[in-house]
């Protein structure tokens, strides 16, 4: 009801109410996010500092949402003071998205980076993968001098912020720490960073991330990174693609995303490679059990008798 009252100065009343009735600030914190509600910042900056767990997460979303560049330096600080892996992810998803939201895309990353020349120990590990998110020329050199300091946490959150980049700057980087990273859960999260940048869009042909791609099928041993590999497959449009999604439609493990991937790119290959993108639609219907995907591929294959 709140979110869709119109009558003149229900934002202001929301605002003033947020301050003076403690019972009923995560409701009324919540409508200020779905009323978009900026003249609430300032308010939230310090309700992300209640003594309610709730209540700071539920104003760390809303700052997210109703934030700009000018709000990531106090976001940094409740970033660093967060006493919780939930408190931590929902202050830098507020920074990272704030960030994204100034002008200059070279600046974007400056309220962190000047926030990490002030850290060390769990503090710089606390920012790097923040900065990884956020991205910018002067942030990968921090980041690249990170992966090599021997503090562990610091070392590990480096590989995070990498993981994390926005795009495909440090593919080769990411591949090199999932073939020698000594620490698995670091070797895993470079190998899903990698996968992840090198199917974003890109302005390379779709063989050459295909390519790009093989090393990490090779290296993926865990069933995770087999399914996102399957699943990112959907992103590289070539006749080598299908058939590699296509392998793994006789795996009970893999089928989910196989069939996904394959119907996907199937029909956008069915104009261009009509016979490999139709034989890949028989392969699907003959161990699927989704009627709504069987009646999908039914109907190409017979547009195209």
């Amino acid at each position: 009801a709140l979110k869709h009252l119109a009558a003149e100065g229900t934002d202001r009343a929301i605002i003033d109410q947020l301050a003076r009735v403690p019972a009923a600030r995560l409701v009324l914190v919540r409508a200020a996010r779905e009323r978009r509600s900026r003249g609430a910042v300032p308010v939230l900056l310090e309700l992300s500092q209640s003594t309610d767990e709730a209540v700071r997460l539920a104003s760390l979303a809303a700052l997210g949402v109703l934030g700009d560049s000018s709000t990531v330096e106090p976001l940094v600080a409740r970033l660093l003071a967060a006493g919780t892996s939930q408190e931590r992810a929902a202050a830098e998803r507020a920074v990272w998205l704030c960030a994204q939201k100034g002008d200059e895309p070279d600046r974007r990353a400056d309220a962190v980076l000047a926030a990490i020349e002030k850290s060390s120990g769990r503090d710089l590990a606390a920012l790097l993968p923040v900065l990884g998110r956020i991205g910018a020329p002067r942030a990968l050199a921090v980041i690249r001098d990170a992966v090599k300091n021997p503090d562990p946490a610091v070392h590990r959150a480096a590989v995070t912020a990498l993981a994390n980049w926005p795009d495909a700057t440090v593919a080769a980087e990411l591949l090199d720490l999932a073939k020698n990273e000594e620490h698995e859960a670091s070797r895993v999260r470079a190998l899903r960073g990698y996968i992840r940048v090198v199917t974003l869009r890109d302005v390379r042909p779709d063989d050459q991330t295909l390519a790009m791609l093989r090393p990490a099928v090779a290296l993926a041993s865990r069933l995770e990174e087999k399914r996102l590999i399957v699943s990112r497959l959907a992103a590289v449009v070539t006749p080598d693609s299908l058939e590699l999604a296509a392998s793994h439609l006789d795996e009970p493990e893999l089928r989910k995303e196989a069939i996904s991937t394959c119907v996907s790119l199937a029909e956008a290959l069915l104009p261009s490679h009509p016979e490999p993108a139709k034989a890949a639609m028989r392969r699907v219907l003959a161990v699927t059990t989704d009627q709504a995907v069987r009646a999908r591929l039914e109907r190409h294959l017979k547009k195209t008798q």
